[in-house]
């Protein structure tokens, strides 16, 4: 969700610790997909966090993207692969 660092298939990034700032591992961008919040279905989650209602979807982005999030804002779903 607004994303800063125009992620796209095929980057690769280093996993870091956000409190630690510890760097724990090397990952590659194996997918991408763009959905309105409100449009997300459960095979969407597979692989990613689940939730066990919409509000409380919602309410874990607001946390970390502040009050703008709603069921128009899009979120960009990754799916990345580990390696060495």
């Amino acid at each position: 969700m607004f994303d800063d660092k125009n992620l796209s298939l095929g980057d690769e990034l280093i996993l870091q610790n956000r409190d630690t700032e510890e760097n724990f591992a090397r990952a590659l961008i194996v997918g991408v997909k763009e959905k309105k919040m409100s449009e997300i279905t459960e095979t969407d989650f597979e692989g990613h966090e689940t939730y066990s209602n919409t509000e409380e979807m919602y309410e874990a982005h607001r946390g970390y993207y502040g009050n703008k999030v709603g069921p128009n804002s899009v979120i960009k779903m990754i799916d990345f692969r580990l390696h060495d």
